[in-house]
């Protein structure tokens, strides 16, 4: 077998021991974050407790989207679909995407919660600029694949998001018209059913960070709704590097 891991993170005790288990029946196992960072900050904890909470909930289940920075795979599955795209230019960080796409789709793969790492992630700014770019890659993979991930994390984040843009757009219409009041409320409440079980969630496991928790959420929402913005506007305008490189990888197939 294979085992990846990141150099920014730390496996938590059994963690290999849980994969050694799952790997004997499955081609690929996927691991998720602990709920723990291993640096502090608001934006690490809210960020490490958001992946447990959308990835660590549902016990073992099929997965597609292969996450290196904690993740198994047998070798000769490795090698029967050519690991990894070597050709993704820097800055189009979707390889482990697309690898976990090829595999899902001729292979069994699964996330194991128990397969925990924790993880260094990046603070405030750089948080904001990952969130957004990487959700225009999402969007252009998505309008390639025409497939939604099989994570309920990606559509949580996906609804709530638009949700909460179209509530904040709404919100000024209605300083003109009650019916622009109404649907701001009523696309607040889409986002809110979208991630009222995750503030529960910090509730159960931190609940001094609960306040700060629902600011950094309302606040990243917005960031990957503009991100998702931002990705169609490269799809209409044909500037998406994903579709025109996966395309072209495709006519020469």
């Amino acid at each position: 077998c294979l085992f990846f891991l990141d150099s920014d993170t730390r496996l938590l005790p059994y963690a290999l021991t849980n994969f050694a288990e799952s790997i004997e029946q499955y081609d690929a196992v996927v691991g998720t974050y602990d709920e723990e960072p291993i640096n502090s900050g608001f934006s690490p904890r809210y960020k490490a407790l958001l992946y447990s909470f959308l990835l660590g909930q549902k016990g073992i289940h099929k997965y597609d989207q292969f996450s290196a920075s904690c993740a198994g795979i047998h070798s000769d599955v490795f090698w029967s679909l050519g690991g990894y795209d070597e050709r993704f230019p820097s800055g189009l960080d979707l390889e482990n995407e697309e690898f976990g796409h090829r595999i899902s789709d001729r292979y069994c793969m699964v996330l194991n919660p128990l397969v925990r790492t924790q993880h260094r992630f990046p603070g405030f700014q750089k948080m904001t600029r990952t969130f957004f770019l990487r959700t225009a890659l999402w969007v252009e993979m998505f309008m390639l694949r025409r497939k939604f991930s099989s994570s309920a994390g990606t559509r949580i984040m996906g609804i709530s998001s638009l949700a909460l843009l179209a509530s904040a757009v709404l919100l000024p219409l209605g300083f003109v018209h009650t019916s622009g009041l109404f649907l701001s409320i009523a696309a607040y409440l889409i986002y809110l059913y979208g991630y009222v079980r995750f503030y529960v969630f910090v509730i159960n496991r931190r609940t001094k960070f609960l306040l700060t928790a629902i600011i950094l959420n309302h606040y990243y929402t917005l960031v990957i709704a503009c991100g998702a913005m931002y990705g169609l506007v490269k799809i209409i305008t044909g500037d998406s590097q994903i579709i025109q490189r996966f395309s072209h990888l495709r006519k020469t197939q």
